[in-house]
């Protein structure tokens, strides 16, 4: 068995996931309901198994934060609200823009970057008292891949092809360059 950073920190429950979840929903829509004519970036992790929050993931968070301002905001006036919780780091990012392209840079991120795999980036926008969540799907795209076999990570994840032991050693290796 392979070094796993998530074998000790923090463990959390099915709710807890669920409760972040509708607090991430509700701030999204106050958000894009204060500035209607902005897009929204949610960043957050793809973290399976019950410890989401970890000292090297957090610096993971930082860099690709960092790959997010240094490509998409640019300087530009922005409103940024981000959270440490036990179920996760979480960073919202509302700017003027065009939501697909500024999804475009999102894939590109997620496809590129060395810890792209790990960061969820979802694009939102307001139209006509809608919200709207961008897909990969939308821009012919293919699904994000499995962290372990290269194939379609949501088959993967519901089938529970691999065990979470698996995934988080994989995670972990590739958290692992931070320390290198």
């Amino acid at each position: 068995m392979a070094f796993n950073f998530f074998a000790s920190g923090l463990k959390i429950t099915m709710e807890d996931m669920l409760e972040a979840r509708e607090k991430r929903a509700m701030l999204q829509s106050e958000i894009l309901h204060e500035y209607p004519e902005n897009v929204l970036i949610c960043f957050t992790l793809n973290i399976p198994g019950p410890v989401k929050n970890i000292p090297i993931i957090e610096q993971v968070f930082e860099i690709i934060y960092e790959e997010l301002k240094r490509s998409i905001v640019k300087g530009q006036s922005c409103l940024t609200k981000s959270y440490n919780r036990k179920t996760g780091l979480e960073l919202f990012i509302s700017l003027p823009g065009d939501p697909n392209e500024i999804k475009k840079k999102m894939i590109e991120i997620e496809n590129t970057h060395i810890f792209g795999r790990i960061a969820d980036l979802d694009v939102l926008y307001a139209t006509e008292n809608q919200i709207v969540v961008t897909s990969r799907k939308n821009y012919g795209i293919a699904p994000r891949k499995c962290y372990l076999c290269g194939n379609n990570a949501k088959i993967c994840g519901r089938s529970k092809k691999h065990s979470i032991d698996e995934i988080q050693e994989a995670i972990s290796r590739i958290a692992s360059t931070l320390i290198k």
